[in-house]
């Protein structure tokens, strides 16, 4: 059977037509000086007109110009220009063929263009491979090898060669990726991977179609079932370094496939790629899990919030109405003294006719409204202590947090809770972090009586390890949405092998390997 083609073939005319726009024309078709020169040095306005139009060929769309091939008229009429000519004597030098031979063969010595040769194909399969590891696509992966082509000055082959250096390309970036990925697991691993697609001994479904059935909406108890799903994945025990072994465009192809395709397929496939597919949707369901247990843990953060301020505000009104009565008999009163302190500067008389029983009635009811203090949404949400209790323990428990050196205090405290939380005790320690606790929180954990106020330090510590992974400013290890920047650089291990099968010049490699050193030291370094 034929292969399909990869390029069409309108695609394929449209990337071997000249340029015909002006812009396009003016970009490609304007001679340099040494160019220039080299024209010049033909006899007549035919030959120099032949001359420019065979060189613009070369130089884009990268190829010889057929014979009888008639330029378009945009084209001719710019170089006609350039060259002394006019439009019409390229009929007369078309009239001698063997003067276009001669003219090509002088073209390409002086001017380093040369032919494609089979030598060719393998270097160029190795500088496509990288490409084709982040986007497999052939189509662009065509393009992006024919604009390759006219940067070197090296003629483009027929379309069957390119399509199939393509090919080629896309085939070794898949055994580049599958390499870097299996090269790392252990017998251990396969055993696990293999269980997730086995015919479930009890039960409707698979474990990886159950892992894939996680609850989306945020409540406690959906925040704990994605961790059972979480645990289990971890429980597979794949090596940390995997993730870092390929591209995340090329980690999403794979995975994709693997939580795309159903388990019954899965079955089917061959190994090594089976174990390579496995891995990834492993790796991208403990990213969606992750991602899914902190989006409901800063929904529902949010939502105790949202309910304590309006709270507070619903306190708020109702302690209004409950002084505005008492509030107007001391006004009476006060109103009394005043205009008799005006009047007769003698008060003894309005007193002693004053209505004692009320207004100490009015005071008794202010301070009964007021004896709480002023309604506060933080107070409010501290109240509210045993509702967070049931979901941000895990949260803090069953991630690793990490940051810059600025979130130091706020990772010691989250460390500290997680401590707390697995040994089950109830109190902080004398000297706990502290550095990250703003001011709009200090007078509840710090309050009058000395002590650090738990709860409110606890709390304290959630609300702010929300806004940090919402700034970016403090990261998750097997996270997608919350994960170091750095993490989005190309991965070491496929470039070292790109590097060993000379897919990558040696001077990049070094550079990349300067890089890589310096920035792990950075990070170490909290920079």
């Amino acid at each position: 059977m034929a292969r399909r083609q990869i390029l069409t073939a309108s695609l394929w005319s449209q990337l071997m037509a000249p340029p015909s726009e002006d812009r396009e024309v003016a970009m490609h078709c304007t001679l340099t000086p040494d160019e220039i020169e080299a024209v010049a040095g033909k006899r007549t306005a035919a030959a120099r007109l032949g001359y420019a139009v065979s060189l613009a060929y070369l130089r884009y769309p990268g190829r010889v110009r057929d014979v009888g091939e008639q330029p378009n008229n945009a084209m001719l009429a710019f170089l006609a220009d350039q060259v002394d000519a006019s439009a019409s004597d390229l009929a007369v030098y078309d009239r001698r063929p063997q003067t276009r031979r001669e003219h090509i063969a002088q073209i390409m010595a002086r001017f380093g263009y040369q032919a494609f040769t089979r030598s060719l194909v393998r270097e160029l399969v190795h500088w496509l491979t990288p490409s084709a590891g982040e986007d497999p696509r052939a189509e662009p992966l065509a393009i992006s090898l024919i604009e390759e082509l006219r940067r070197r000055r090296i003629l483009i082959p027929a379309r069957r060669t390119v399509e199939l250096i393509v090919r080629h390309a896309i085939r070794r970036a898949e055994n580049v990726r599958i390499s870097a990925l299996t090269r790392d697991l252990h017998p251990d691993h396969y055993v696990a991977l293999r269980a997730l697609i086995a015919p479930p001994e009890s039960g409707e479904v698979s474990t990886l179609s159950w892992l894939k059935a996680a609850p989306k909406s945020a409540s406690a108890k959906s925040i704990k079932a994605v961790f059972d799903r979480l645990m289990v994945v971890r429980a597979i025990g794949l090596p940390s370094s995997l993730r870092q072994n390929i591209s995340t465009s090329a980690l999403d192809s794979l995975a994709g496939e693997g939580l795309r395709i159903t388990v019954q397929n899965l079955r089917r496939m061959a190994v090594p790629r089976l174990w390579a597919v496995l891995s990834t949707a492993c790796l991208r369901l403990e990213e969606q899990l992750t991602d899914l247990a902190l989006d409901m843990f800063d929904k529902l953060l949010g939502r105790s919030f949202r309910k304590a301020e309006r709270q507070s505000s619903d306190k708020a009104s109702r302690l209004l109405m409950d002084i505005i009565r008492p509030m107007q008999s001391l006004k009476a009163f006060c109103r009394e003294s005043l205009t008799a302190r005006l009047q007769t500067g003698d008060l003894n008389g309005m007193l002693g006719t004053a209505n004692w029983d009320e207004i100490e009635s009015a005071t008794s009811a202010i301070e009964t409204a007021l004896g709480e203090g002023k309604p506060d949404k933080y107070s409010e949400l501290i109240g509210k202590y045993q509702t967070t209790r049931q979901f941000a323990p895990l949260t803090i428990k069953g991630f690793n947090f990490k940051g810059p050196a600025s979130a130091a205090s706020l990772l010691r405290a989250v460390d500290l809770l997680r401590i707390m939380f697995e040994a089950n005790k109830r109190s902080l320690p004398d000297n706990p972090p502290t550095g990250f606790i703003r001011k709009v929180w200090r007078p509840f954990v710090f309050p009058a009586s000395g002590e650090i106020n738990r709860r409110a330090y606890e709390l304290c510590v959630y609300f702010e390890l929300r806004d940090r992974l919402r700034a970016g400013d403090v990261w998750v290890e097997g996270s997608r949405q919350h994960r170091n920047f750095d993490d989005r650089l190309i991965p070491k291990a496929t470039f070292e092998i790109l590097r060993a099968e000379g897919s990558v010049p040696i001077a990049a490699a070094e550079d990349a390997e300067t890089y890589l050193a310096d920035r792990q030291q950075q990070i170490e370094e909290g920079v």
